[in-house]
Formats: C-alpha cells, sequence, structure tokens
C-alpha cells in the first residue's frame, strides 16, 4: 500500500491539476488585461507548484496554450497512475460493511467524527459491543455515501484487516467489515 504521504501528494496534485485547467478555461475567456494578468500569476504558481514553472511562465496566448496542453498531459498521466491494479483493487458490495467512520483525522474513537451503523447489521453489532445501537447512530443513507467515496477513490484506499480507510480532503472515511469483502477480478 501506499504511504499517506504519497496518497496526500497524489491528491494534492490532481487537484492541482483541476485547478490550473480550470484557471486556464477561464483565462481564456478573459477579456480584461488585469484579470488575465492575475489569473496568469495564479497559474504560473500552480505550474511551479507541479514542477513546470521554470520550464514554463504564463505570459501571452501561445504560453497559455503551451500550459493548457501541458496541464492536460499531467492530469492524463495522474489518472493512467491512479488506475488501480487487478492485484490491488478492492471492491465491497456494501453487504459486509456493518459500520462506517467519517472525521478528522488523527483518532476513530468518535471524538473527531461519527460512527455510523447499517440498518441490516445493527442488531449483531449492539450484541457484539454490549449495547443496543441507538437510531441516531443507524443511517444506510451515511454507509453509502462513505462507501462510495472509497469507490471513488479506490486507488488510495488502505486495507487494514477488519477495514478499509481514506484519508482525503481533510477528512478520514473508514469502512469496518465483519467478513472479508468481495474482491473485484
Amino acid at each position: 500500500m501506499a504511504s499517506n504521504a504519497s496518497i496526500k501528494h497524489n491528491l494534492d496534485n490532481g487537484s492541482r491539476i483541476k485547478q490550473g485547467l480550470k484557471l486556464h478555461r477561464s483565462m481564456t475567456k478573459a477579456t480584461d488585461w488585469r484579470d488575465k494578468a492575475m489569473k496568469a500569476h495564479e497559474l504560473n504558481c500552480i505550474l511551479s507548484e507541479l514542477g513546470l514553472g521554470a520550464s514554463l511562465v504564463v505570459c501571452n496566448d501561445s504560453t497559455l496554450i503551451e500550459a493548457g496542453q501541458m496541464l492536460d498531459v499531467l492530469q492524463a498521466e495522474a489518472l493512467r497512475n491512479a488506475k488501480p491494479s487487478s492485484a490491488t483493487a478492492h471492491s465491497y458490495n456494501g453487504k459486509g460493511i456493518v459500520s462506517v467512520y467519517s472525521g478528522k483525522p488523527g483518532c476513530a474513537c468518535g471524538c473527531k467524527g461519527r460512527h455510523y451503523y447499517s440498518t441490516q447489521h445493527r442488531v449483531a453489532e449492539g450484541a457484539a459491543r454490549g449495547y443496543p445501537v441507538s437510531d441516531a447512530e443507524v443511517s444506510d443513507v451515511m454507509v453509502t455515501r462513505i462507501i462510495k467515496k472509497l469507490v471513488k477513490h479506490r486507488a488510495f484506499v488502505e486495507e487494514g484487516s477488519s477495514h478499509f480507510a481514506l484519508e482525503v480532503g481533510g477528512r478520514l472515511y473508514i469502512a469496518y467489515f465483519s467478513s472479508r469483502p468481495l474482491y473485484w477480478e
């Protein structure tokens, strides 16, 4: 599995590439030279963060086109690298997921976020922990939402012995399962 630092770096680069492409599109439509100059400065900062600052500085329409092409290449490369290999790809059908967690990184005891239980595992999980799962703790919507988040970023999901975890956007998402979930072929 990839380390948290490399996962964060890859996600940050991906988001900066997206920001650069969005900025590039808005810059091509800008008519006011002051607005264009501010966007050029911001785009140059993004290009510098991505390691292209020394070789490419946006200052006219031709370098703007070149920047767009470079950002397209970087995005294609990032997407190609983000596709998981068949050996490490995780999938789960949701039936094996008993609970999920969403909160700030650092601790998953519930002090920085919330645990949600699926309806179908409510009774068994209550029995396992020694007291019943309350209505406020049951949310199939949240379970589904967090599973979708894990699937969307599956290349960055870390697998534990009884959970899958993902840290993205300053949040920690964990899906706990009782039995081994299904895997993609």
